[in-house]
Formats: structure tokens, sequence, C-alpha cells
């Protein structure tokens, strides 16, 4: 069960956000896709990544309407449920797009809740 605890889940969302950057590197969409540690190791950051988000007051949330936050919830149960179909395109495309602004809140917030 994912911690009360905001500072805590920022903190998991941050480190795990950063953790596939770092996975994915400097690699291109096939590369990526040929790499099957790279696509576990970014599963598995997203599914920490999912589980706290979840666990983030709302009033957080509401505050920043423009994250896709039910995207960002939902990917833990396309991942956890559906992993014979996921597409890998749409991964990537989330890597690529939605993780500079997802930090960039988060990092805010961090702040506020310290």
């Amino acid at each position: 069960m994912p911690s009360k605890d905001p500072i805590f889940n920022i903190d998991q969302i941050v480190t795990n956000l950063d953790a596939i950057v770092d996975f994915v590197g400097t690699m291109n969409y096939d590369a990526y896709s040929a790499d099957q540690k790279t696509i576990y190791a970014t599963h598995s950051a997203l599914l920490i990544i999912s589980e706290a988000v979840r666990a983030l007051p709302t009033a957080l949330t509401n505050s920043h309407p423009k994250i896709d936050w039910a995207g960002w919830k939902g990917i833990g149960n396309i991942i956890r449920h559906q992993y014979d179909v996921i597409d890998e395109r749409i991964v990537w495309e989330v890597i690529k797009k939605e993780i500079a602004p997802l930090r960039r809140v988060l990092t805010s917030e961090r702040r506020r809740y310290s």
C-alpha cells in the first residue's frame, strides 16, 4: 500500500521519472523497443509512479489540470493486467512528452510540502 505522506510519494515519482530518463538515455524508439532490459526497467518504474500518483492528495492533482493524472494512474493497470498488449510506441510517447511536465509540477509541489 502506498504511503499517505505526500513528500514520500512525490519523491518516489520523481526518483522513478529520473530513472526512466536514465534507462532510456539517448536511445531512439527503435533502440528502446529492441532493448528488453530497458523496457522491463521502464515498466517497473512506471508501476511505482502509477501507485504513488494514486496516493497524491486530491488538492495537489486538482491544482494541476494539465497533467494527465488519470493516464498516470491507469498506466499501472495496463502494465499489470494487459501486459500482453502494451503498445511500446505509446510508452515511448509518455517517456518523451509526459515525464518532463510531471517532474516540473512535482518538483514545485515538493517545495510547497516541505
